[in-house]
C-alpha cells in the first residue's frame, strides 16, 4: 500500500514537471529492480530492468518444475507422425540437425537418409508441428545448409507464424576432408535458424551470434555436433527440468546434452540405427552419473 502510495506521488509529481510516463515507468522498474537484486544497482537502467525481469521469469519457470520427475522419451520413427502424437504447447526448446536437401553421403558406410529435395516440401509440415508444440513462449534452433537449404527452413518456419531471432553462425574450425575447394571457398562454418515463439528471454544477457566451437572428430557421425554448442543453446533458453526436442536426434547428442544439464528431453528418429546408439549413449551416461 505504501508502495502504491510513492508511486502516485511520483506520477503526480511527474505530472507537475511534464516528465513522460515512459520516463517515470522506468525509473520505477528500475527501483524495484534494484530493491529486490541490490547487486544489480549502479549498473545501466535498461539493462537492470530487463536483467530483472530475466530472473523472474527464470525463477517462475523454475518453480513451476519443483518436484517434477525427469522422464526421458527415445521414439523411433517418422518425425512429423510422430510430432503429431504431442500435446500442444508441452515443449520449451527445440533443437535438431533435419536433412538439408543435399544428399550427403561422406562415404560408403554412412549415408543420411531422406537427404533430397523432397525435405523442401516435409519442412512446411515440420515447422506447423514445432509452433504446435512449442510452449507459449519457447525458442527453436535448426541447423540448416546453405543456399536452397537456409532459404527453404527460413521461409517454413515464417510461414508458420515464427519470428526470426537471428541467424547464428557456428564456426567449425575444421577442414572438410574429401571434397574439392579449389573452385569456390571452403565452408568452415554452419548456419543455425533461430527462431522464436513469443519472446522467451536468453539466460545470458549478451550472447554473440557467432559461436566457436570445435567440430566433432572421430564421433558417431560426421554431421555429429559437439556436445558443448548443444549444452550452450540449451543452457541459453531454458532452466533445470524443462524438455528438450530434437526430431532428427541421430547419435543422440542433443539428448546428451540436454541430460547432461539435467533437462528432459525427447529424441526421435526414423533409423533404428540412431535411436540403438542414443539409447546406448545415454545408458553410459547414467553409469558415470552414479
Amino acid at each position: 500500500m505504501q508502495l502504491r502510495g510513492v508511486t502516485m506521488s511520483l506520477r503526480a509529481v511527474a505530472q507537475e514537471l511534464a516528465i513522460a510516463d515512459k520516463t517515470v515507468d522506468r525509473a520505477i522498474a528500475y527501483s524495484h529492480a534494484v530493491e529486490e537484486m541490490p547487486e544489480l544497482k549502479g549498473k545501466a537502467v535498461t539493462w537492470v530492468i530487463h536483467e530483472h525481469q530475466r530472473r523472474i521469469d527464470r525463477e517462475e519457470r523454475g518453480k513451476k518444475l519443483v518436484g517434477m520427475p525427469i522422464p526421458q522419451n527415445l521414439i523411433h520413427g517418422d518425425a512429423l507422425e510422430e510430432l503429431k502424437k504431442l500435446p500442444n504447447e508441452s515443449i520449451d526448446c527445440i533443437i535438431t540437425d533435419p536433412p538439408w536437401g543435399v544428399g550427403y553421403s561422406p562415404h560408403a558406410l554412412e549415408e543420411v537418409r531422406n537427404d533430397n529435395m523432397s525435405i523442401f516440401d516435409y519442412m512446411p509440415k515440420i515447422t506447423q508441428e514445432f509452433y504446435r508444440i512449442l510452449k507459449k513462449d519457447a525458442d527453436c534452433y535448426t541447423f540448416c545448409g546453405y543456399g536452397e537449404s537456409f532459404c527453404s527452413f527460413y521461409h517454413a518456419f515464417i510461414n508458420a507464424h515464427f519470428m526470426h531471432s537471428n541467424t547464428l553462425i557456428w564456426i567449425k574450425d575444421s577442414r572438410v576432408k574429401g571434397l574439392d575447394f579449389s573452385h569456390r571457398y571452403a565452408h568452415f562454418y554452419e548456419p543455425i535458424i533461430y527462431m522464436k515463439k513469443g519472446n522467451r528471454f536468453l539466460n545470458n544477457s549478451f550472447s554473440k551470434d557467432v559461436l566457436n566451437f570445435a567440430k566433432v572428430e572421430g564421433g558417431y557421425a560426421s554431421t555429429e555436433k559437439p556436445i558443448e554448442l548443444l549444452s550452450y543453446l540449451i543452457n541459453n533458453s531454458t532452466v533445470k527440468g524443462e524438455i528438450v526436442l530434437d526430431c532428427f536426434c541421430g547419435s543422440g547428442s542433443t539428448l546428451v546434452a540436454a541430460q547432461q544439464n539435467e533437462r528432459r528431453w525427447i529424441g526421435i528418429d526414423i533409423e533404428q540405427k540412431w535411436i540403438d546408439i542414443s539409447k546406448q549413449r545415454i545408458m553410459e551416461l547414467r553409469k558415470n552419473e552414479v
